[in-house]
């Protein structure tokens, strides 16, 4: 556990340092019509065996999104919100139509269009996970 914590701290770190030297904004205004690309490199509680799991979300109008496994394979769909908190960070919120989970990300920009994220599942059960992502 302590391996992990420290591993977490040294990617939070690199991500901080990382955003501060960018002088124009990395993360989006908006997400639609873009697809998030992701790994998971971390994962507790509901999402516990899901690490270096590969998956792809698809953001389109009206605030809807449709995320499929690696080889494409629809996992889930549901509305979003999307809302940007800084020129390197926004906040995600992805509500299932299936079920009564509602997944709150974080995503911070370490470069134009690409990242780390937390998440954490605030409603329908209990998990963490953390990762990387591409913004295509």
């Amino acid at each position: 556990m302590k391996i992990n914590l420290s591993l977490m701290s040294l990617v939070l770190l690199y991500t901080i340092l990382s955003c501060t030297k960018s002088n124009s904004p990395l993360a989006p205004s908006d997400i639609n019509d873009y697809k998030l690309v992701g790994k998971i490199t971390l994962a507790t509680g509901s999402f516990e065996g899901l690490v270096n799991y590969e998956f792809k979300t698809q953001f389109e109008k009206p605030k809807q999104f449709v995320t499929k496994d690696k080889s494409d394979q629809e996992e889930t769909k549901g509305h979003y919100t999307y809302n940007k908190l800084s020129d390197t960070s926004a906040k995600l919120v992805l509500m299932p139509y299936q079920g009564s989970q509602e997944l709150h990300v974080t995503l911070k920009f370490t470069s134009k269009n690409s990242g780390v994220y937390e998440a954490h599942l605030l409603k329908g059960g209990h998990g963490e996970q953390s990762g990387i992502f591409d913004l295509k």
